[in-house]
């Protein structure tokens, strides 16, 4: 079933296109009242592979288009109660201008505490390494895919904030910064390496990357601490 197919059959103005039948369908979907081999389907995925520049094979999963037409409703419906939920720590869900906000949030905080740093925490293939009991067995390419991914980093970012309360976590999907003193910087570092490792996911310490205003003294110091790490 292709997208056009959906557009094209189902239309709110004519009741005789099946359109209450497709509603009617769709809400059994969210309810859980599927028969078992229809679920299943719903459930496929057309696969593809593409070319890496490097001459690998990146694989492609396409979901079915009534399924991701479901997903991105569900999506939709509970768009504040997600905001309301990941804020103020995970911008990259349910957050229009997530990017900016972070930027700009950044920018603010450090023209008021100049000699504190950013450390921007890197994570190996973290999509395809959590855990998938955390992550409720979501696959590639589905529209709740980040939100459910989103939900299982939170854990790790609201046990280190709560351990760290004096400091920012702002988190962009799987990008998070830590943001405070270099010397608090470093154990919240460790504190949420050892969390996100919990549910699958691996820092990279040689692919972190920091900065201050206060100069390259306090990055050099840092690339110290990180190079032990590594």
């Amino acid at each position: 079933m292709v997208f056009e197919l959906l557009r094209d059959c189902f239309t709110l103005e004519d009741p005789a296109s099946g359109f209450d039948l497709l509603f009617e369908l769709c809400t059994h979907t969210t309810q859980g009242r599927l028969f078992a081999p229809m679920a299943y389907f719903l459930g496929a995925s057309r696969l593809l592979a593409l070319e890496k520049p490097s001459r690998g094979v990146r694989p492609i999963a396409v979901g079915e288009v009534l399924y991701r037409l479901i997903a991105r409703s569900l999506g939709f419906q509970f768009w504040e109660a997600l905001a309301d939920h990941f804020s103020p720590l995970q911008f990259g869900v349910a957050m229009h201008g997530g990017c900016k906000i972070i930027i700009h949030g950044l920018q603010a905080t450090l023209d008021l505490h100049p000699d504190w740093v950013v450390l921007q925490v890197d994570i190996k293939n973290a999509f395809n390494t959590i855990s998938r009991e955390a992550l409720f067995c979501t696959r590639q390419g589905d529209p709740l895919g980040g939100t459910l991914f989103a939900l299982a980093h939170l854990c790790a970012l609201r046990t280190v904030a709560s351990k760290h309360p004096l400091y920012l976590f702002p988190s962009l999907a799987d990008d998070t910064h830590i943001v405070g003193f270099l010397e608090a910087v470093v154990p919240a570092f460790h504190t949420l390496e050892g969390h996100l490792l919990a549910v699958g996911l691996t820092v990279q310490p040689t692919k972190c990357a920091a900065w201050s205003p206060s100069g390259l003294h306090l990055l050099c110091h840092f690339l110290q601490v990180l190079h032990s790490l590594s």
